[in-house]
């Protein structure tokens, strides 16, 4: 009675985690349908290729072209600063700076007027910042920077780190738009 008590239990015992397993599996499969029925309904995805479900584009308005970058990808400025450059020009920096740092990101020239630059989310001992002529110098910290430009000029974007900070792939998407309201990098 025993060896049957046994083998019975040991059959109920397989059963339940071989029900337990495909269980899982089904619920993954459903969510995974039904986070993309609603991303079709509802146009969440850019269109109907996989591929670019989750590609976000350049915002048309940011005057900063990443073509025209200075930055270069895989830097080490020796300061203990190491950056990474992507595609779609989305800036990365890791380490400690040792002291002082300013990377340049882009040179833009600009018409006069009003305009706004932003691309960090925090920020402790880091920020993005505009310098041009005429004492212009418009730092971005953890929100976005608006400042005026008087006559055409040719301003540099730059990220700032200071010393001693500590940065583990800090993202930074340096975005220059006219007018007072923040834009995105990438939409």
């Amino acid at each position: 009675m025993k060896k049957r008590k046994n083998k019975t239990e040991k059959n109920f015992k397989k059963k339940r985690t071989f029900k337990k397993f495909f269980g899982v599996i089904a619920t993954v499969l459903l969510c995974t349908l039904l986070v993309s029925v609603v991303g079709f309904a509802t146009s969440g995805f850019t269109n109907g290729d996989p591929q670019t479900w989750f590609q976000k584009e350049r915002n048309p308005d940011n005057l900063i072209d990443v073509k025209n970058y200075l930055l270069e990808d895989g830097r080490d400025d020796g300061k203990g600063i190491k950056v990474k450059v992507d595609d779609d020009g989305v800036i990365k920096l890791n380490g400690k700076a040792t002291s002082e740092n300013n990377f340049r990101v882009a040179e833009v020239v600009l018409e006069p007027g009003e305009y706004t630059i932003s691309g960090i989310k925090s920020c402790d001992g880091y920020g993005i910042e505009v310098i041009g002529a005429n004492n212009l110098n418009a730092k971005s910290g953890i929100s976005s920077a608006t400042f005026t430009v008087e006559q055409a000029t040719t301003v540099t974007v730059s990220i700032y780190v200071t010393e001693e900070t500590y940065l583990f792939n800090k993202t930074f998407q340096p975005c220059l738009v006219k007018g007072d309201v923040a834009g995105e990098m990438l939409k």
